[in-house]
């Protein structure tokens, strides 16, 4: 099976999702786009994302559910800045 959001370090090293945001953080570093910049911009898309869905399934966005949106994004933005400074 496919590793959970949370299951430590690596949780999200497979899927587009990942690879995607590996990428963006590696380009960011070529074209020297401060971290902080890509970091803002993941979080605008994140939560413009999660707002949208939730507008479509208000009777979903609970506390609960919020609270494990926010734990991915925290994991989404530590893998972005290990890939941003990652030695290559």
């Amino acid at each position: 099976p496919s590793p959970q959001p949370g299951e430590g370090p690596g949780a999200y090293d497979g899927g587009p999702l990942p690879t995607a945001l590996r990428r963006a953080a590696r380009e960011a570093r070529e074209r020297a786009i401060p971290p902080e910049q890509l970091l803002v911009t993941l979080k605008l898309l994140w939560r413009a994302a999660f707002t949208e869905q939730s507008e479509r399934t208000r009777t979903l966005a609970d506390e609960r559910q919020r609270a494990d949106q926010d734990r991915r994004l925290g994991e989404l933005v530590t893998l972005c800045i290990a890939e941003y400074f990652r030695d290559e």
